[in-house]
Protein backbone atom coordinates (compact mmCIF):
# COMPACT_ATOMS: atom_id res chain seq x y z
CA UNK A 1 0.00 0.00 0.00
CA UNK A 2 1.41 3.53 -0.97
CA UNK A 3 2.11 5.38 2.05
CA UNK A 4 0.79 8.93 1.34
CA UNK A 5 3.19 12.00 2.17
CA UNK A 6 2.14 14.04 4.99
CA UNK A 7 1.13 17.87 3.80
CA UNK A 8 4.24 20.54 4.09
CA UNK A 9 2.62 23.04 6.73
CA UNK A 10 1.05 26.56 5.23
CA UNK A 11 3.74 29.07 7.60
CA UNK A 12 4.00 33.04 7.30
CA UNK A 13 7.20 34.50 9.17
CA UNK A 14 6.44 38.06 9.82
CA UNK A 15 9.52 39.24 9.72
CA UNK A 16 10.15 42.68 11.70
CA UNK A 17 13.58 44.54 10.82
CA UNK A 18 16.83 43.66 12.82
CA UNK A 19 15.40 40.22 14.54
CA UNK A 20 17.05 37.61 12.53
CA UNK A 21 15.21 37.24 9.96
CA UNK A 22 16.98 36.42 7.04
CA UNK A 23 18.89 33.48 9.41
CA UNK A 24 14.90 32.27 10.74
CA UNK A 25 14.20 32.51 6.55
CA UNK A 26 16.82 30.56 5.58
CA UNK A 27 16.31 27.81 8.21
CA UNK A 28 12.76 27.29 7.13
CA UNK A 29 13.37 27.55 3.17
CA UNK A 30 15.22 25.02 3.47
CA UNK A 31 11.78 22.36 3.77
CA UNK A 32 10.17 23.71 0.92
CA UNK A 33 10.86 24.06 -2.30
CA UNK A 34 11.31 27.12 -4.60
CA UNK A 35 7.67 26.97 -6.25
CA UNK A 36 6.97 26.41 -2.69
CA UNK A 37 8.23 29.65 -1.32
CA UNK A 38 6.18 32.80 -2.26
CA UNK A 39 9.18 35.24 -3.56
CA UNK A 40 7.15 38.51 -2.21
CA UNK A 41 9.40 39.55 1.24
CA UNK A 42 7.32 42.68 1.17
CA UNK A 43 3.69 44.00 0.77
CA UNK A 44 4.28 46.26 -2.56
CA UNK A 45 5.52 43.04 -3.78
CA UNK A 46 2.52 40.84 -2.54
CA UNK A 47 0.53 42.87 -4.65
CA UNK A 48 1.61 41.72 -8.09
CA UNK A 49 0.28 38.60 -7.19
CA UNK A 50 -3.87 37.43 -7.62
CA UNK A 51 -5.50 36.16 -4.76
CA UNK A 52 -5.57 33.05 -6.40
CA UNK A 53 -1.40 32.91 -7.35
CA UNK A 54 -0.75 34.06 -3.80
CA UNK A 55 -2.73 31.08 -2.25
CA UNK A 56 -0.51 28.30 -3.78
CA UNK A 57 1.72 29.12 -1.84
CA UNK A 58 3.21 27.23 1.32
CA UNK A 59 6.43 29.79 3.01
CA UNK A 60 5.98 33.27 3.21
CA UNK A 61 8.46 35.17 4.29
CA UNK A 62 9.38 39.34 4.97
CA UNK A 63 8.03 42.60 6.11
CA UNK A 64 4.42 41.60 5.85
CA UNK A 65 0.95 43.54 6.95
CA UNK A 66 -0.64 40.49 9.07
CA UNK A 67 -3.79 41.92 8.21
CA UNK A 68 -2.76 41.08 4.75
CA UNK A 69 -1.63 37.95 5.34
CA UNK A 70 -4.95 37.05 7.32
CA UNK A 71 -6.61 36.88 3.96
CA UNK A 72 -4.69 34.38 2.23
CA UNK A 73 -6.44 31.07 3.93
CA UNK A 74 -5.59 29.07 6.61
CA UNK A 75 -1.96 28.78 8.10
CA UNK A 76 -0.93 26.21 9.80
CA UNK A 77 1.55 28.36 11.70
CA UNK A 78 1.97 32.61 11.79
CA UNK A 79 4.95 33.66 13.82
CA UNK A 80 7.36 36.97 14.72
CA UNK A 81 10.42 37.27 16.39
CA UNK A 82 11.20 40.19 19.07
CA UNK A 83 13.78 41.56 20.85
CA UNK A 84 14.30 44.06 23.59
CA UNK A 85 12.79 47.27 21.86
CA UNK A 86 15.85 49.09 22.31
CA UNK A 87 18.33 47.55 21.13
CA UNK A 88 16.24 46.88 18.12
CA UNK A 89 15.75 50.74 16.93
CA UNK A 90 19.19 51.29 17.55
CA UNK A 91 20.95 48.75 15.30
CA UNK A 92 18.55 49.12 12.85
CA UNK A 93 19.47 52.81 12.46
CA UNK A 94 22.93 52.26 12.27
CA UNK A 95 22.27 49.54 10.06
CA UNK A 96 20.75 51.78 7.61
CA UNK A 97 23.30 54.29 7.78
CA UNK A 98 26.34 51.55 7.29
CA UNK A 99 24.29 50.36 4.58
CA UNK A 100 23.71 53.75 2.95
CA UNK A 101 27.97 54.71 3.55
CA UNK A 102 28.76 51.00 2.26
CA UNK A 103 26.85 51.27 -1.24
CA UNK A 104 27.60 54.81 -1.56
CA UNK A 105 31.69 53.84 -1.00
CA UNK A 106 31.19 51.12 -3.88
CA UNK A 107 29.18 53.02 -6.37
CA UNK A 108 29.43 57.19 -5.77
CA UNK A 109 26.84 57.39 -8.54
CA UNK A 110 24.55 55.25 -6.81
CA UNK A 111 20.72 56.36 -6.25
CA UNK A 112 20.25 55.27 -3.16
CA UNK A 113 16.63 54.32 -1.67
CA UNK A 114 14.76 57.17 0.13
CA UNK A 115 15.35 55.60 3.74
CA UNK A 116 19.23 54.95 3.26
CA UNK A 117 19.63 58.28 1.47
CA UNK A 118 17.71 59.74 4.77
CA UNK A 119 20.55 57.80 7.22
CA UNK A 120 23.18 59.05 5.25
CA UNK A 121 22.52 62.53 4.44
CA UNK A 122 21.00 63.92 7.48
CA UNK A 123 22.83 64.14 11.40
CA UNK A 124 21.10 62.27 14.02
CA UNK A 125 19.08 65.18 14.96
CA UNK A 126 17.57 66.22 11.66
CA UNK A 127 17.12 62.42 11.01
CA UNK A 128 15.01 62.08 14.05
CA UNK A 129 13.52 65.63 14.23
CA UNK A 130 12.82 66.20 10.50
CA UNK A 131 10.00 68.51 10.16
CA UNK A 132 9.06 67.29 6.21
CA UNK A 133 6.03 65.62 6.92
CA UNK A 134 6.71 62.72 4.72
CA UNK A 135 10.16 62.10 6.34
CA UNK A 136 8.23 62.67 10.24
CA UNK A 137 6.35 59.71 9.02
CA UNK A 138 8.54 57.63 7.56
CA UNK A 139 10.83 57.99 10.92
CA UNK A 140 7.57 57.23 12.95
CA UNK A 141 6.22 53.98 10.79
CA UNK A 142 9.24 52.38 11.73
CA UNK A 143 10.52 53.44 15.08
CA UNK A 144 7.70 54.93 17.45
CA UNK A 145 6.77 51.94 19.32
CA UNK A 146 6.77 49.83 16.14
CA UNK A 147 5.70 46.37 17.55
CA UNK A 148 2.37 48.58 19.38
CA UNK A 149 1.79 50.02 16.26
CA UNK A 150 2.73 46.93 14.15
CA UNK A 151 0.09 44.75 15.82
CA UNK A 152 -2.88 47.26 16.96
CA UNK A 153 -3.17 47.78 13.57
CA UNK A 154 -2.02 44.58 11.96
CA UNK A 155 -0.27 46.73 9.11
CA UNK A 156 3.71 48.54 9.18
CA UNK A 157 2.08 51.42 8.71
CA UNK A 158 0.90 51.06 11.70
CA UNK A 159 1.79 54.52 13.26
CA UNK A 160 -0.10 56.12 10.45
CA UNK A 161 -2.94 54.60 10.40
CA UNK A 162 -3.98 54.78 13.98
CA UNK A 163 -1.99 58.14 14.76
CA UNK A 164 -4.95 59.79 13.25
CA UNK A 165 -7.63 58.17 15.93
CA UNK A 166 -7.69 59.21 19.55
CA UNK A 167 -6.70 56.11 21.18
CA UNK A 168 -4.77 56.83 24.05
CA UNK A 169 -1.36 55.55 25.22
CA UNK A 170 -3.07 53.11 27.35
CA UNK A 171 -5.74 52.03 24.49
CA UNK A 172 -3.04 51.08 22.34
CA UNK A 173 -1.04 49.24 24.13
CA UNK A 174 -4.59 46.83 25.30
CA UNK A 175 -5.42 46.66 21.53
CA UNK A 176 -1.59 45.36 21.08
CA UNK A 177 -1.99 43.02 23.66
CA UNK A 178 -5.00 41.93 22.91
CA UNK A 179 -4.59 41.52 18.57
CA UNK A 180 -0.72 40.09 19.69
CA UNK A 181 -2.99 36.42 20.05
CA UNK A 182 -3.93 36.51 16.31
CA UNK A 183 -0.55 35.60 15.48
CA UNK A 184 -0.15 31.98 16.27
CA UNK A 185 3.78 32.45 18.16
CA UNK A 186 5.50 34.91 19.23
CA UNK A 187 9.54 33.91 19.77
CA UNK A 188 12.22 35.80 20.93
CA UNK A 189 16.39 36.36 19.27
CA UNK A 190 17.39 35.59 22.46
CA UNK A 191 16.25 32.19 21.65
CA UNK A 192 16.25 30.99 18.31
CA UNK A 193 16.76 27.27 19.49
CA UNK A 194 13.04 27.48 20.57
CA UNK A 195 12.38 27.94 17.10
CA UNK A 196 14.27 25.05 15.39
CA UNK A 197 13.10 22.59 18.17
CA UNK A 198 9.14 23.43 17.79
CA UNK A 199 9.77 23.15 14.15
CA UNK A 200 10.85 19.88 14.84
CA UNK A 201 8.67 18.87 17.11
CA UNK A 202 5.43 19.72 15.26
CA UNK A 203 6.61 19.51 11.16
CA UNK A 204 9.33 17.27 11.10
CA UNK A 205 11.57 20.24 10.19
CA UNK A 206 15.57 19.33 9.71
CA UNK A 207 16.75 19.23 13.31
CA UNK A 208 19.64 21.68 13.23
CA UNK A 209 20.80 25.07 15.03
CA UNK A 210 19.60 28.11 13.31
CA UNK A 211 22.50 30.03 12.00
CA UNK A 212 22.92 33.65 12.21
CA UNK A 213 23.72 35.47 8.72
CA UNK A 214 24.66 39.06 8.62
CA UNK A 215 25.34 39.55 12.18
CA UNK A 216 27.17 42.76 13.52
CA UNK A 217 30.01 41.68 15.15
CA UNK A 218 29.89 45.25 17.08
CA UNK A 219 26.72 43.23 18.82
CA UNK A 220 25.87 45.28 22.46
CA UNK A 221 24.01 47.64 23.20
CA UNK A 222 26.71 49.64 24.80
CA UNK A 223 28.83 49.56 21.76
CA UNK A 224 25.75 50.51 20.03
CA UNK A 225 25.14 53.56 22.36
CA UNK A 226 29.15 54.61 22.13
CA UNK A 227 28.31 54.63 18.49
CA UNK A 228 25.38 57.05 19.10
CA UNK A 229 27.18 59.36 20.91
CA UNK A 230 29.73 60.05 18.47
CA UNK A 231 26.68 60.69 15.97
CA UNK A 232 24.86 62.91 17.99
CA UNK A 233 26.76 65.82 18.37
CA UNK A 234 25.33 66.80 21.78
CA UNK A 235 21.75 66.24 20.33
CA UNK A 236 19.88 63.97 23.23
CA UNK A 237 19.08 61.06 21.42
CA UNK A 238 18.17 58.94 24.48
CA UNK A 239 15.20 60.94 25.54
CA UNK A 240 14.14 60.57 21.98
CA UNK A 241 14.29 56.84 21.93
CA UNK A 242 12.69 56.18 25.42
CA UNK A 243 9.55 57.98 23.73
CA UNK A 244 9.92 55.81 21.05
CA UNK A 245 10.21 52.83 22.95
CA UNK A 246 7.91 53.20 26.07
CA UNK A 247 4.73 51.32 25.23
CA UNK A 248 7.12 49.06 23.57
CA UNK A 249 8.74 48.09 26.16
CA UNK A 250 5.60 47.32 28.03
CA UNK A 251 4.34 45.28 25.24
CA UNK A 252 7.77 43.69 25.14
CA UNK A 253 7.27 42.72 28.85
CA UNK A 254 3.43 41.30 28.52
CA UNK A 255 4.62 39.20 25.55
CA UNK A 256 7.59 37.65 27.76
CA UNK A 257 5.74 36.83 30.91
CA UNK A 258 3.09 34.61 28.54
CA UNK A 259 6.25 32.40 28.10
CA UNK A 260 7.22 32.31 31.02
Amino acid sequence: MEIMKKAKPRIAFLHIPKTAGQSVHHFIAKNYTEEEICPARTNDQLYKYSLNELKKFKFYSGHLDLSIIQNLGHFDLTFTILRTPMKRILSFYLYLRKEALRKSAENPDIDLPYGLRLAKESSLEEYFNNKDRSVEMFINNHYNNFYSYYMAAGSYNGYQKLSKTDLTKRELLSMACMNSSLISNIYFIDNLRRISQEMFDKFGFKDEAIKKINQNNNNSEGAREIDMDQLCNGWDWRDKFNQYTKIDDALFMFLRSKIN
